[in-house]
């Protein structure tokens, strides 16, 4: 069974905590050797996107691009960290006390570090949903390696046909030539 070395493959899924984008291109090798570009969020998968990635392909140059973009924060509830907001608030009045014509702009509040609590994402479960598309990435890279291979052969069988045509017709042609 002929297979191409050459293919692409992308997967895309959402997630709770954002979008995920897997970009696979695969090119002749001698070896399996691979490049991943991961997000900072998801370095921790490299290991196991190698393990995953040679399970399944043994030859080839394969760029492996995931991309992730953070839910909309302002889709979720917002959420104040009230304690900070109490130390905050303790300070204005020192610094109020001191600069009294000094006034706190409520913007610039919310602005503060740490204020506005953000929706914790779960890194294991970041990771099990890329691993997961990852998987399907693969399995559609496979699958387009299996159809340009099934063409790569119908057109070398195509081309072997046609020699075996001319060979016969030469052998016809030998007791002339002689």
């Amino acid at each position: 069974m002929i297979r191409s070395m050459t293919a692409f493959a992308s997967a895309e899924t959402e997630t709770r905590w954002g979008a995920l984008a897997f970009e696979l291109r695969s090119v002749n090798h001698r070896y399996l050797e691979l490049n991943p570009r991961l997000p900072e969020e998801l370095r921790a998968i490299e290991p196991a996107l190698r393990e995953r990635v040679a399970a399944k392909l043994t030859r080839g140059k394969v760029d492996v691009n995931l991309r992730f973009r953070p839910a909309d924060a302002g889709a979720s509830e917002i959420r104040i960290n009230d304690a900070l907001l109490d130390q905050l608030e303790r300070s204005a009045a020192v610094v109020g006390e001191r600069f009294p014509k000094l006034s706190v702009d409520f913007t610039g509040l919310l602005a503060w570090p740490g204020l506005l609590l953000r929706e914790e994402v779960d890194q294991e479960g970041l990771r099990q949903a890329a691993l997961e598309l990852l998987d399907r990435a693969l399995d559609d890279m496979l699958a387009t390696r299996q159809r340009e291979g099934e063409r790569l052969g119908a057109f070398l069988r195509e081309r072997l046909d046609a020699v075996e045509r001319i060979v016969a017709d030469v052998r016809t042609w030998l007791p002339d030539i002689r």
